[in-house]
């Protein structure tokens, strides 16, 4: 009984959260599709671009959104009628594996944009290297239990376009030993219309072989788990 008021309690909790997950992702395509009609000759650039990127990260996030609510009526399902009988970890690799391909595809797609968009090219200088925010917790992913982990780092590059200084962050973080030293000289891709959105050469070092990566652990998770599916039984 205890048991089963935990499972019941937990997927409420997991199922608002999804819930909420889809209605803040369409809020912010909503709001993003209406400032890109608004604004369609791109007059204020930086809040174009910004709807664009906002655009990019719902097409990312709600495909994975919408597996996930899947897969969570499918436990619902099994749990109380029975229903839909498949092999949990072949279910899950082959989830997972269509989820790493599409992530794969979308960053090469992503790639080919920025090559269009980012049309002008100048030397820059990297003048500072911090610690990643966003990747904080991921070495700790990568060593758990050992009590070490991994910090990564994102050059901060200072360049010029007509006249004016721009200091900004590279998109792509390294561990500290591999990511781009303090005064070391990169090549900058920038917007022409927006010169303070751009990406280096280390970016483009770094984003070009994760698309190859995901696509293959996709292909792979996804050839594995169809068989899993379809070779053993569910466990009930």
């Amino acid at each position: 009984m205890n048991s089963e008021i935990i499972f019941i309690s937990c997927m409420v909790i997991v199922g608002v959260i999804i819930l909420s997950a889809i209605y803040i992702l369409i809020v912010l395509a909503k709001n993003s599709r209406k400032t890109l009609q608004e604004d369609m000759l791109g007059t204020d650039v930086v809040k174009y671009r910004t709807a664009q990127n906002n655009l990019r990260g719902v097409k990312v996030a709600m495909p994975i959104t919408i597996v996930l609510a899947v897969i969570y009526i499918i436990v619902l399902l099994n749990h109380f009628l029975g229903m839909i009988p498949i092999n949990p970890i072949g279910g899950g690799l082959f989830a997972g594996g269509l989820l790493f391909t599409y992530l794969g595809v979308f960053i090469k797609k992503l790639n080919t944009e920025k090559k269009g968009n980012y049309l002008g090219v100048c030397k820059g200088i990297v003048v500072d290297v911090r610690k990643s925010t966003e990747l904080r917790d991921m070495g700790r992913f990568m060593h758990p239990g050992d009590g070490t982990h991994v910090d990564y780092f994102v050059p901060v590059v200072r360049y010029v376009v007509n006249g004016t200084e721009y200091i900004v962050e590279c998109s792509s973080a390294k561990d500290l030993k591999n990511v781009p030293k303090v005064g070391t000289e990169l090549t900058v891709y920038y917007d022409t219309q927006c010169p303070n959105f751009m990406e280096t050469d280390f970016d483009r070092s770094v984003s070009g072989p994760v698309s190859i990566v995901f696509v293959s652990v996709g292909i792979l998770l996804t050839v594995v788990g169809l068989i899993v599916c379809i070779v053993f039984r569910p466990w009930y």
